[in-house]
């Protein structure tokens, strides 16, 4: 960068390639800085493991429960239609899916 600056761009642009001259060296030591310490110029740090009360929380909310019985999920289908939830239609589709995965 600093070889384009001194040779191309001073030379055409006059005051402006100084200042870019100057920019891209400042752009270079910085990012050379931080690619080659271990630290670089980072101003903070960001823990990005999990926490453990969070896998916790996880697998509190998945039940082991077993799935419903066919005869519960006609219950609960008929309860749907009968607080107006779900068309007489909708009762029908699903209550002839049930009763075929039997």
């Amino acid at each position: 960068m600093v070889v384009v600056g001194a040779t191309v761009v001073i030379p055409i642009f006059g005051p402006f390639g100084v200042l870019w001259t100057f920019f891209a060296i400042v752009m270079t030591a910085y990012h050379g800085f931080n690619a080659l310490s271990g630290e670089g110029f980072a101003h903070e740090v960001v823990d990005v493991s999990i926490p453990s009360h969070v896998n916790e929380v996880a697998s509190a909310t998945h039940s082991d429960a077993p799935d419903p019985s066919p005869a519960d999920r006609l219950r609960d289908l008929q309860q749907l239609m009968d607080e107006g939830l779900i068309s007489e239609e909708e009762f029908a589709t699903e209550k002839a899916r049930i009763l075929r995965s039997i």
